[in-house]
This record gives C-alpha cells, structure tokens and sequence, in this order.
C-alpha cells in the first residue's frame, strides 16, 4: 500500500484551536470525516462510515498491514523538493 500524509499542527494554544483539535481526533470528527468523503482518516473512529466502499476497504487494508511514512511525508517541504530532484536525477 502506498500513501501520503498531511500533518495538523496547532500554532495556538487558544481555546478555539484545542477545540479544533479534540474534535477531528475525536469519535465525531472521525465520522464526520469519512462521512464527508475525505478519504482514509488516520482516526479510527471513521471506521464503517465511509460512504463510498473503496474508502473502507483501504481504511480495512491499512488497519491489517499498517501504514509507515516515508521520509519524504515526514520532513519540511524544502528536504522535500531536494529529495525529488534527487530521485528524478
């Protein structure tokens, strides 16, 4: 299986941006998330509320074999353009 990965980071520590946080971790936000055809969510609570089946069967494959970053999602965009000039060198 291959994948990407966007990160959430809070900036603030204000009330709005904790409440942000807690809910798209938590079981609404989860599923919400797939409700709303975002794809696969990282949150577990997404699953069986997929609309769209193949956003089930990889949220399925994922939880059997994992899913592991590559250095390129898990590293600031200015490693990330050096690593693809180098991979397409």
């Amino acid at each position: 299986m291959q994948g990407g990965a966007d990160f959430m980071m809070a900036f603030s520590n204000k009330p709005a941006a904790q409440a942000l946080v807690a809910y798209v971790t938590g079981t609404v936000g989860g599923q919400n998330w797939a409700k709303a055809n975002f794809s696969v969510s990282p949150n577990k609570n997404a699953n069986g509320n997929y609309t769209d089946r193949r956003d089930q069967v990889r949220h399925d494959a994922r939880q059997c074999f994992g899913f592991t970053f590559d250095i390129g999602d898990a590293l600031g965009a200015p490693f990330n353009a050096a690593e693809w000039k180098g991979i397409v060198a």
